[in-house]
């Protein structure tokens, strides 16, 4: 099941993965580079959230028929 998972979701873990280095090297660094890798893993974190909140929105949901007694 993995491996078929695997390439719909590639994008999402390169996304997470990457966040997870920025996060570590802003907290590790001192000076101006963690400045900048603060900066930047948060901006990634919004987009991370309006493609999350576009997703919810966009996804239909399943109706179901009232049953009527």
């Amino acid at each position: 099941m993995t491996h078929r998972l695997l390439p719909v979701f590639k994008k999402h873990i390169i996304v997470i993965i990457l966040l997870i280095g920025l996060v570590i090297t802003s907290s590790v660094t001192t000076g101006k580079l963690s400045t900048v890798t603060s900066v930047m893993a948060g901006l990634l974190m919004i987009g991370v959230g309006i493609s999350l909140t576009y997703w919810i929105i966009r996804t239909p949901s399943k109706k179901r028929k009232e049953e009527v007694a």
